[in-house]
């Protein structure tokens, strides 16, 4: 951000502190980059939040790299309101070097003060998903507490910091995984679903997926299905199915085209709640295609054409044993605000260290390729639901 305003270097300061914490594992304090009050808890609480996290997990950055874009602003002499893009990828100190993390589109809303001289950050928001939890998670307590205020507290502020207090919490329940239970669980003995005609490759799924993953990152002459931007998580979850059934053929645009084009692995029946199938770009997709419920609801259920998908671990996040869990799987989140399954990802890595699997996923809705799964799982919480779905070989018409 060289050369930009001088109300962007309190922002560009956050940002390296944000990472060289996750990096080193010390807290780096950035209270002097803020105004106090509850506009700014959740980039604060946010850091530390993080860093406990990994911490638990043993992992550290290795390397990062970000670039941060102004989208919009507007700016006056002692104030400026502003949109920021970030963008930008970091690996692991001690994870195998195949495991990058990459992150697309991430929206901050940010408005900025200059107070005797100093600009500082007065409030920030964002669509990334921590930010989102933890405002609704906060909005819970705040009804809770709404009828008991007292006029001298900033109750935002008090419920913002219980929220993030409960989220530390959850780390070492969330570290747990279960490992008592862990012998159990590994020895049972899974269904066994009929081969069918296409096997399900999920090299060729998550080498889809880890392409993908960053929608805008792709060459336009490369993309192959419709996106948006907001709510996206299924229909990419279905695209990695396809390409793991032999939809997209690496190396071969044109083939992968024809493949979409002419709906080869998707079932079309003529009717939008028994069709499983995407378009290109500008198009659309079916229910089962792209709505979460739907998707499960379809490719679980027993028939002769169509993705096979078997659900396993269904229940409370601090039931689900992760030892189960293996690429080219599908894991959809029910968190305990939402009421209802919320989210889906496609999982592209799983690596085991001092005996516990340390699982990355790629997803839409915010776009991130090989995401720590630790991350969903903070924000899901231990009373949140989860299941997986793991696929078999299947039959298609073409």
């Amino acid at each position: 951000m060289k050369g930009k305003p001088h109300f962007l270097v309190p922002i560009e300061q956050y940002f390296d502190a944000f990472y060289k914490t996750l990096q080193r594992g010390v807290n780096i304090d950035t209270s002097r980059l803020f105004l106090l009050s509850y506009n700014t808890v959740i980039p604060q609480r946010l850091i530390n939040n993080r860093k406990k996290l990994f911490r638990a997990f043993n992992l550290s950055l290795k390397e990062y790299h970000i670039s941060l874009e102004v989208a919009e602003v507007n700016s006056k002499r002692n104030h400026a309101s502003l949109v920021l893009i970030e963008n930008g990828c970091y690996s692991y100190a001690n994870m195998p070097d195949d495991i990058i993390t990459e992150v697309s589109d991430i929206e901050y809303y940010i408005e900025i003060k200059r107070i005797n001289g100093q600009w500082k950050i007065s409030y920030m928001d964002s669509n990334n998903d921590a930010y989102l939890m933890a405002n609704e998670k906060s909005s819970l307590y705040f009804q809770e507490m709404e009828n008991r205020k007292d006029a001298n507290i900033d109750l935002r502020s008090v419920c913002l910091n219980k929220a993030f207090d409960s989220l530390d919490e959850e780390i070492d329940r969330i570290k747990l995984f279960n490992l008592n239970q862990n012998e159990m669980r590994q020895n049972e003995k899974e269904n066994i679903i009929t081969a069918g005609t296409y096997g399900y490759d999920y090299n060729n799924g998550i080498i889809y997926a880890r392409k993908y993953a960053r929608y805008n990152e792709v060459p336009e002459k490369e993309r192959l299905f419709y996106y948006v931007s907001d709510n996206d998580c299924t229909n990419f979850m279905s695209q990695c199915v396809w390409a793991a059934y032999g939809g997209y053929v690496n190396s071969n645009i044109e083939a992968s085209k024809k493949n979409v084009a002419e709906k080869n692995r998707m079932v079309y029946t003529g009717s939008l709640n028994s069709s499983w199938y995407g378009t290109a770009p500008g198009g659309g997709g079916t229910p089962p295609w792209e709505n979460v419920i739907n998707f499960f609801n379809y490719v679980t259920a027993p028939k002769d054409i169509g993705p096979r998908g078997r659900v396993y671990g269904e229940g409370k996040q601090k039931d689900f044993n992760f030892f189960h869990v293996k690429p080219g799987h599908i894991l959809q989140f029910w968190p305990a605000s939402k009421n209802k399954w919320y989210h889906s990802c496609y999982v592209s890595s799983v690596k085991y260290q001092d005996g516990l699997p340390y699982i990355y996923v790629c997803q839409h809705t915010r776009d991130i390729k090989d995401r720590p799964l630790i991350e969903i799982l903070n924000w899901n919480t231990n009373e949140g639901k989860i299941r997986g779905i793991s696929f078999d070989s299947a039959n298609f018409n073409n």
